[in-house]
């Protein structure tokens, strides 16, 4: 049976995620209707349903979020396999997706309200059911593996990193070379994976910050996080991409926490930020 923690945590994630998401939403309907005055032809039927595609790709994207959160808090505490845990985060899954589409249909209603059409469809309710059921059965699916699909043990990620110049006692001449191995471990990586997330998350979501420039720091934390999830990651690409992102992000109030996270975790894995 999962905890009470783990529901706060589910619904902690989801919480700040929608409220980041209804942000950015709310910036592209207004790029929307920006384009819709460039094509002219006024608020009708043709400009309703346009709107409605916006909507649909909305909410599916907010389903693949709950999906993947409700995979990863049933990770993050202990990956029980019972039925009844089950049942929990398949509960919890189904009443997150209700939500959302409530929240999208009234968005819609509310926005094509004052044009007068109300009888327009957004969609939604068509592929709510899809989305709702994609989540039970892919949650159906990650039990079914866990219980009878045996799991490969991981090994330890082990980057080398090699250094030129002075090293102590190992030293046998002006160009010797020492070989220094370290682990990282899966849940470090994962870490760093998280809090690089959050950031990207935070940067997008402030206001005060450039395009071109936000476009360049998202870039180089992909980067980043592409060459985390490889399987011999490179310390000094890494080191690259994010000692450009922290020279940035430290004249960026509003993301600070965020970034602050990335340098923590990022020592963990003997990177020096």
């Amino acid at each position: 049976m999962l905890p009470d923690a783990a529901h706060t945590h589910f619904e902690h994630l989801c919480s700040d995620e929608f409220v980041s998401a209804s942000r950015q939403f709310a910036n592209a309907q207004l790029e929307f209707d920006r384009r819709e005055n460039q094509r002219g032809g006024g608020r009708g039927n043709g400009y309703a349903a346009r709107l409605a595609g916006l909507y649909q790709r909305e909410f599916q994207r907010r389903s693949k979020f709950i999906l993947s959160t409700l995979r990863a808090v049933h990770e993050s505490f202990g990956k029980a396999t019972g039925e009844v845990v089950e049942s929990q985060l398949k509960d919890l899954g189904a009443r997150m997706i209700g939500q959302q589409f409530q929240t999208l249909e009234g968005s819609y209603l509310r926005h094509v309200q004052p044009f007068g059409l109300e009888s327009c469809s957004s969609g939604l309710s068509d592929i709510y059911p899809l989305e709702a059921a994609a989540i039970q059965n892919s949650l159906a699916r990650h039990f079914w593996t866990l219980r009878n699909v045996p799991m490969a043990t991981e090994s330890p990620i082990q980057p080398t990193m090699n250094f030129y110049g002075q090293v102590g006692a190992v030293q046998t001449g002006p160009n010797a070379v020492a070989n220094v191995t370290q682990q990282w471990t899966q849940d470090n990586v994962n870490a760093v994976l998280d809090a690089l997330s959050r950031l990207r998350r935070d940067l997008t979501a402030a206001p005060s910050v450039e395009h071109e420039l936000r476009a360049d720091l998202v870039q180089d934390m992909d980067r980043a996080a592409a060459e985390l999830k490889a399987g011999a990651p490179s310390p000094a690409r890494i080191l690259r991409w994010l000692g450009g992102v922290a020279a940035a992000v430290q004249t960026i109030p509003a993301v600070k926490p965020a970034w602050e996270a990335v340098r923590d975790t990022a020592r963990a894995l003997g990177l020096p930020l």
